[in-house]
């Protein structure tokens, strides 16, 4: 996940929190993306073949808190 480069820049901007569940199950911990520059991940291990996955995406504050995100699977 990323914010744009004058989200980052806009010292007013709170942070944006991206919480994944798979299979019903949180990931812990959720990824925080905050005045820095370039992409952040997350890393987990795979847990098998398929799986029911949620992304939630959300910020205290919405004001310039441009972003975008990547989710990719490789396989177990």
């Amino acid at each position: 996940a990323a914010l744009s480069d004058a989200a980052v820049d806009n010292p007013d901007g709170a942070a944006v929190n991206y919480g994944l569940v798979i299979d019903d199950e949180p990931t812990d911990p959720p990824l925080l993306v905050h005045r820095r520059r370039g992409f952040q991940s997350l890393g987990l291990a795979p847990r098998r073949a398929t799986a029911r996955v949620q992304l939630t995406v959300s910020t205290e504050h919405d004001g310039q808190r441009h972003t975008c995100f990547r989710l990719r699977r490789e396989a177990p």
